[in-house]
């Protein structure tokens, strides 16, 4: 996955004494145990903000690799987008199959 742009990093606030973003993004690394929970609240939250569905599996697969320590297998991140899919439909009354 890139880097963001410098001007997206230039804009972000932080508290005082607090890590650039920058470092803070870089550090981020999701263990287990946190894993499975951490991947259905991104997948959650890119389909609540009407991110495509492809598009939402893709990032979450990106982020897998990116953070998680080590990655879940492919299979069970399919497993966890599925479910939160699943769900999302059932939130809005629609069907999903």
């Amino acid at each position: 996955m890139a880097d963001a742009p410098d001007w997206l990093y230039d804009g972000l606030e932080k508290p005082q004494g607090a890590k650039p973003a920058r470092e803070w993004i870089a550090s981020v690394t999701i263990l287990k145990g946190a894993r499975n929970d951490t991947l259905a609240s991104v997948t959650g939250h890119l389909f609540r903000h009407n991110v495509s569905p492809l598009l939402a599996a893709a990032l979450v697969e990106a982020y897998n690799a990116t953070y998680c320590s080590p990655p879940l297998p492919d299979d069970e991140v399919q497993r966890t987008i599925e479910s939160i899919a699943d769900k999302e439909c059932q939130r809005r009354g629609l069907a999903h199959g």
